[in-house]
């Protein structure tokens, strides 16, 4: 009884998701908060289907399909540092016009 309770506890409590979707709606508006909402539940969704589909313990066993994915993934959030950092670039020569 007592570790259905902490669990319940555990789940209910906000996290990292939690501190992400309010910081987003807060600097870019409710369409930022929307859109990191979908992010986050995207990325939750891949990866309990490739658990359920078994592809994780797949990855887990090929060195290589798993360092190409996290090459990938590394790769993929530069892209989105560059594109952020350009972003605010752009900005913030919008403003000294």
């Amino acid at each position: 009884m007592l570790f259905i309770l902490t669990a319940i506890l555990i789940i209910i409590m906000p996290g990292p998701g939690f501190v992400l979707v309010t910081k987003n709606t807060i600097s870019y508006g409710r369409d930022g908060g929307i859109k990191t909402v979908l992010g986050t539940v995207s990325g939750m969704i891949i990866h309990t289907l490739m658990a359920t589909l078994g592809l994780s313990a797949i990855l887990m066993k090929s060195a290589m399909l798993f360092s190409i994915i996290k090459y990938a993934g590394a790769a993929y959030l530069i892209y989105l540092s560059i594109k952020s950092i350009k972003m605010l670039y752009q900005k913030e020569l919008s403003h000294q016009k």
